[in-house]
């Protein structure tokens, strides 16, 4: 069973560690925080971020038969700020959206940027590469690149270069 929780900034770490400790009393609960990493341009250098896809959000797998027991034990754990409810209701939406993003998956464990669908005719803005944080508007779609008019210049772009945001 997934449960979507909620933790505090930078406790990642913190959290795995007490889980590992929970582990020796017999509960087993894995961890999935979908992330990306793209580089960026700052002060002449590329550099390169990785970012968590759902920020401060992550996904826990409790392996047990007995719920309660689960929930308790996780609800307990330093660094997490809370559960979010009504995820019993939804497990067939939260593992499907989990399969997606594992199936967009590099080998190192890092979401490929065609993760990202982006509309026809919508606006967007791109997150990493030489047009970092310019928007654009989509003109055309196609299988793996789009034509894009940033300003009034009409440009094609690959979907595996570039990590865009929708606006």
């Amino acid at each position: 069973m997934w449960v979507v929780g909620k933790i505090k900034q930078f406790q990642l770490e913190k959290i795995k560690s007490n889980l590992k400790e929970k582990e020796i009393n017999g509960c087993k609960i894995d961890i999935y925080a979908p992330r990306f990493v793209f580089t960026k341009k700052v002060k002449n250098k590329f550099i390169k971020i990785e970012k968590k896809l759902l920020d401060n959000y992550v996904f826990f797998n409790l392996n047990f038969s007995n719920f309660d027991i689960a929930s308790k034990s996780l609800k307990f754990t330093k660094g997490l700020s809370y559960i979010l409810d009504n995820f019993k209701s939804d497990q067939k939406g939260i593992e499907n959206f989990i399969d997606n993003c594992k199936n967009f998956e590099d080998e190192r464990g890092f979401i490929k940027p065609s993760f990202f669908s982006i509309i026809k005719n919508s606006k967007a803005k791109f997150l990493n590469g030489p047009f970092s944080n310019f928007v654009f508007e989509v003109i055309e779609k196609k299988e793996k690149e789009m034509n894009i008019l940033l300003g009034s210049l009409k440009v094609r772009v690959p979907y595996e270069r570039f990590y865009l945001k929708n606006i």
